[in-house]
């Protein structure tokens, strides 16, 4: 009778811990969702209130839109720290996915050949000009771009970005391109404090 009982117990446990763990996954797929919903809440009226007046008036809540959902998807993907993300695209393009730099950086992370050429190496594919200014793609890659600076300066953001904006013949001038990036992280998130309270 005891051995009965003490299997039952364990065949019991063991179908409470099979039922907990199959259902784990469902958990963290609502957790995320709840997570991107509150981080979009946090930053898309920031995004907009930042983005270039270059882009036209009927296109800026789309743009806002993907940029956000790219900006978090590639982030989490590529282990890159979001606000500094999103305080690099901002620098880099006002938001606008068809800048265009003097040196042929593209895109919203203003994206180099040199960039692009690292990525169809290492994924062999080829990107061509076209996807360069599709937001998620030109997302993808310049996140991607800068975790591999990010890795490289065994995770300080100052180095990483300023290799991000002058490649490998950086030098100490580069630092001042952190310098912008940081103050623009300091916009962000002055002005997420500001729409928040002015919501209330």
């Amino acid at each position: 009778m005891k051995k009965i009982t003490i299997l039952f117990l364990v065949i019991l446990l063991c179908g409470i811990l099979y039922v907990s763990i199959g259902s784990q996954p469902e958990l963290t797929d609502q957790t995320k969702d709840v997570k991107i919903n509150e981080i979009k809440c946090e930053y898309g009226s920031v995004i907009l209130s930042m983005m270039s007046y270059n882009v036209p008036k009927n296109k800026r809540q789309i743009y806002a839109d993907s940029i956000l959902e790219s900006t978090i998807k590639w982030s989490e993907e590529f282990g890159v720290d979001l606000l500094w993300a999103f305080s690099l695209e901002a620098r880099e393009s006002c938001f606008n996915p068809r800048a265009r730099g003097k040196h042929g950086d593209c895109g919203i992370t203003q994206i180099t050949k040199y960039a692009i050429r690292e990525y169809e190496r290492l994924f062999k594919e080829k990107v061509s000009q076209e996807e360069v200014f599709n937001i998620d793609r030109n997302i993808e890659i310049g996140v991607w771009y800068l975790s591999q600076k990010v890795k490289e300066n065994k995770g300080n953001y100052r180095i990483a970005l300023a290799k991000y904006n002058a490649g490998k013949y950086w030098n100490t001038n580069g630092l001042e391109y952190y310098r912008l990036v940081n103050n623009m992280r300091t916009n962000i998130l002055t002005k997420k404090y500001e729409l928040a309270n002015k919501i209330r």
